[in-house]
Protein backbone atom coordinates (compact mmCIF):
# COMPACT_ATOMS: atom_id res chain seq x y z
CA UNK A 1 0.00 0.00 0.00
CA UNK A 2 3.04 2.31 0.71
CA UNK A 3 4.10 2.10 -2.55
CA UNK A 4 1.31 2.78 -4.56
CA UNK A 5 0.81 5.71 -2.08
CA UNK A 6 4.25 6.74 -3.25
CA UNK A 7 3.94 6.18 -6.67
CA UNK A 8 0.60 8.65 -6.74
CA UNK A 9 2.46 11.35 -4.76
CA UNK A 10 5.37 10.92 -7.03
CA UNK A 11 3.15 11.28 -10.24
CA UNK A 12 0.85 13.99 -8.53
CA UNK A 13 3.86 16.63 -7.53
CA UNK A 14 5.35 15.88 -11.49
CA UNK A 15 1.64 16.92 -12.70
CA UNK A 16 2.01 19.91 -10.27
CA UNK A 17 5.41 20.78 -11.79
CA UNK A 18 4.85 20.31 -15.49
CA UNK A 19 1.54 22.47 -14.79
CA UNK A 20 3.52 25.17 -13.53
CA UNK A 21 6.37 25.33 -16.13
CA UNK A 22 3.59 26.17 -18.30
CA UNK A 23 2.07 28.82 -17.29
CA UNK A 24 2.00 31.83 -19.36
CA UNK A 25 4.06 34.72 -18.18
CA UNK A 26 4.39 37.81 -19.75
CA UNK A 27 2.76 39.47 -23.46
CA UNK A 28 1.17 37.18 -25.41
CA UNK A 29 0.05 38.13 -28.83
CA UNK A 30 -2.93 36.77 -30.88
CA UNK A 31 -3.88 37.80 -34.99
CA UNK A 32 -6.49 37.12 -36.91
CA UNK A 33 -6.04 34.42 -39.63
CA UNK A 34 -5.11 37.15 -42.20
CA UNK A 35 -1.84 38.16 -39.94
CA UNK A 36 -3.40 41.19 -38.35
CA UNK A 37 -2.91 41.85 -34.04
CA UNK A 38 -6.47 40.86 -32.82
CA UNK A 39 -5.21 41.07 -29.41
CA UNK A 40 -2.25 41.48 -26.97
CA UNK A 41 -2.60 40.04 -23.58
CA UNK A 42 -0.63 40.28 -20.12
CA UNK A 43 -0.19 36.71 -18.06
CA UNK A 44 1.48 36.33 -14.78
CA UNK A 45 0.76 32.64 -13.51
CA UNK A 46 -1.55 31.66 -15.59
CA UNK A 47 -4.11 34.30 -15.43
CA UNK A 48 -4.56 37.63 -17.29
CA UNK A 49 -3.21 40.23 -15.13
CA UNK A 50 -2.27 43.90 -16.69
CA UNK A 51 -3.45 45.79 -20.05
CA UNK A 52 -5.77 43.27 -22.19
CA UNK A 53 -6.16 45.10 -25.61
CA UNK A 54 -8.11 43.96 -28.72
CA UNK A 55 -7.57 45.91 -31.94
CA UNK A 56 -9.53 46.12 -35.14
CA UNK A 57 -8.09 44.62 -38.85
CA UNK A 58 -7.26 48.22 -39.54
CA UNK A 59 -5.37 48.30 -36.50
CA UNK A 60 -7.27 50.25 -34.38
CA UNK A 61 -7.91 50.04 -31.19
CA UNK A 62 -11.35 48.12 -29.99
CA UNK A 63 -11.25 47.86 -26.63
CA UNK A 64 -8.64 48.30 -23.31
CA UNK A 65 -9.67 46.59 -20.25
CA UNK A 66 -6.93 46.17 -16.99
CA UNK A 67 -6.60 42.53 -15.07
CA UNK A 68 -5.95 41.97 -11.59
CA UNK A 69 -5.41 37.69 -11.16
CA UNK A 70 -7.64 37.14 -13.75
CA UNK A 71 -10.51 39.44 -12.87
CA UNK A 72 -11.26 42.71 -14.86
CA UNK A 73 -10.43 45.92 -12.81
CA UNK A 74 -10.00 49.41 -13.17
CA UNK A 75 -11.28 50.85 -15.74
CA UNK A 76 -12.30 49.43 -18.92
CA UNK A 77 -12.68 51.27 -22.58
CA UNK A 78 -13.89 50.54 -25.69
CA UNK A 79 -13.31 52.97 -28.99
CA UNK A 80 -15.01 53.84 -32.09
CA UNK A 81 -13.20 52.77 -35.62
CA UNK A 82 -12.09 56.72 -35.55
CA UNK A 83 -10.05 56.14 -32.31
CA UNK A 84 -12.49 58.51 -30.20
CA UNK A 85 -13.67 56.93 -26.75
CA UNK A 86 -16.80 55.29 -27.24
CA UNK A 87 -17.16 53.96 -23.31
CA UNK A 88 -15.49 54.03 -20.11
CA UNK A 89 -16.57 51.83 -17.72
CA UNK A 90 -15.38 50.98 -13.99
CA UNK A 91 -14.66 47.29 -13.05
CA UNK A 92 -14.35 45.61 -9.63
CA UNK A 93 -13.84 41.36 -9.42
CA UNK A 94 -15.09 41.39 -13.08
CA UNK A 95 -18.55 43.20 -12.61
CA UNK A 96 -19.16 46.83 -13.68
CA UNK A 97 -19.14 48.89 -10.55
CA UNK A 98 -19.59 52.38 -10.14
CA UNK A 99 -19.96 55.22 -13.34
CA UNK A 100 -20.29 54.36 -17.03
CA UNK A 101 -19.81 56.77 -19.10
CA UNK A 102 -20.85 56.67 -22.98
CA UNK A 103 -19.29 59.22 -24.86
CA UNK A 104 -21.11 60.47 -29.14
CA UNK A 105 -18.90 60.34 -31.66
CA UNK A 106 -18.35 64.07 -33.03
Amino acid sequence: MNRVYNFVLVISFSFLLISCASLKNGVYNNFYQTGELYTKVNYKDGLVHGSYKIYRKDGTIKADVNYKQGNMTGIGKQYYKTGELKYQYNYKNSHKHGEQKTYYNS
